[in-house]
């Protein structure tokens, strides 16, 4: 027995029955990353209860020529994970690590 796949333009009003479309147009919520990136922020709502969140952003980035030279790398924090830095008052903290000396501006 054998089967075909009939791909079909992706809408909002086809997926309905299945859940929502992410879509991005406009102008980005947020520029990151020097510039070369836009982020759509939070573009799902997702229900998980009430003491539940969860977010979904889609990123859209210029491409990069190679080799790239990576001065800044940073770690965004939000909410205390495993692993995260703890400063004394229990806050998790945003950190950037310069690049090593002489791999800089």
């Amino acid at each position: 027995m054998s089967y075909s796949i009939i791909a079909k333009p992706l809408t909002a009003d086809s997926f309905a029955p299945f859940g929502d479309v992410l879509e991005v147009s406009g102008r980005p919520d947020k520029i990151i990353n020097a510039g070369r990136c836009g982020r759509f922020h939070d573009r799902a709502r997702l229900d998980f209860g009430p003491e539940g969140r969860a977010g979904i952003s889609i990123f859209e980035s210029r491409a990069v020529a190679f080799p790239v030279e990576v001065d800044l790398v940073e770690l965004e924090v939000e909410r205390v994970r495993p692993g995260d830095a703890v400063g004394a008052d229990g806050a998790a903290r945003r950190h950037a690590v310069p690049p090593p000396p002489g791999h800089g501006r």
